[in-house]
């Protein structure tokens, strides 16, 4: 779980993984579902060494939002062109993903993460939460912006949204904090605070947390 830009979609698309989804899914009576069908990449400085999978995913089908081409006429992208925004983007289905479980459908987890980008460098990379402390960290919703900290500029805006979707919400936070709550205690996932930003530091003197999930399993 986390908000827009804080490591779902690059975490979740895991060559050793079956991928069910990267944001909108449901936690049922009996598991987990994606209701999306597929993913909504972020694409600026995609590159393939890193990130493959998503590389991969962008062909004939999908749909790119915000780019531009260094070659129009062979419909080659410029990952690396920002002029429209930052916020680069591409859609695309589930099947364009290696070893996406079809239908996307799973059990209940044993393992959750909450991802964090905490510009400020005070969260440490990994913490493993009480469910009280789970509970209180998806109402809160924080990470921070770092395009301060890539422009030079030491200014670093705080983001809260609760549930990580606060502008979609149609209840107030708690009704689904304790929704949250109930089916942590009835299922006992670990459940863990990701920092997927910088670390040892402040104000851009840090270091970017760069982190094999499969190590803390």
């Amino acid at each position: 779980m986390g908000i827009s830009g804080t490591g779902k979609t690059t975490l979740s698309h895991d060559t050793k993984r079956k991928l069910i989804g990267d944001d909108e899914l449901l936690w049922t009576d009996t598991g987990v579902a994606n209701i999306e069908g597929g993913s909504y990449a972020k694409c600026i400085n995609l590159d393939r060494d890193q990130e493959p999978l998503i590389w991969d995913a962008i062909k004939f089908g999908a749909v790119v939002e915000n780019m531009n081409f260094t070659d129009e006429h062979k419909r080659i992208l410029d990952f690396n062109d920002s002029k429209i925004t930052n916020n680069t983007r591409c859609a695309y289905p589930l099947e364009y993903v290696p070893g996406a479980k079809i239908p996307a459908v799973g059990r209940h987890p044993k393992n959750i993460v909450l991802l964090t980008c905490d510009a400020n460098g005070v969260l440490p990379p990994v913490s493993r939460l009480s469910n009280d402390q789970a509970v209180y960290h998806f109402l809160s919703g924080y990470t921070a912006t770092m395009a301060g900290v890539l422009s030079g500029n030491e200014t670093i805006t705080p983001v809260f949204s609760s549930c990580y979707g606060e502008i979609f919400l149609v209840q107030h936070p708690t009704v689904y904090g304790n929704l949250l709550a109930q089916k942590l205690e009835k299922h006992k996932p670990r459940v863990y605070l990701v920092n997927t930003g910088w670390i040892n530091g402040k104000y851009g003197v840090g270091n970017v947390a760069l982190l094999n999930l499969r190590e803390y399993r």
